[in-house]
């Protein structure tokens, strides 16, 4: 992830939200809105009952998306940038300002 900030600059927002299976599935999305660009990091290995994500230089990157940046507003809600299903409210929840590398708090999908 590091890599991919000293390249685009600091994200303007990341959502981070956690699902659950047999495993947490945690997602972590930094969003470049002005780029028209996102960056997903997504991991199915966490314990259950996780409620933050550390984000680190070291994260690995498993996705990065492009689109024309007068569309965030409509992809936003899309599982195009985001990997999966969630209504407004619940990524209104999730989106929270980029702080630099840390601890992000997780929005559960469900409840």
């Amino acid at each position: 992830m590091g890599d991919m900030v000293d390249l685009l600059g600091e994200p303007e927002h990341v959502l981070a939200v956690v699902g659950q299976r047999e495993t947490a599935l945690v997602s972590v999305i930094f969003m470049y809105p002005s780029l028209g660009a996102s960056i997903m990091f997504f991991d199915d290995g966490f314990s259950f009952n996780v409620s933050e994500v550390e984000v680190t230089k070291d994260l690995p990157v498993f996705d990065v998306s492009y689109f024309d940046p007068k569309l965030y507003e409509d992809l936003l809600f899309s599982t195009f940038l985001l990997g999966f299903y969630a209504d407004e409210a619940k990524i209104a929840e999730a989106a929270q300002p980029w702080s630099g590398f840390g601890t992000y708090q997780l929005t559960p999908l469900e409840d």
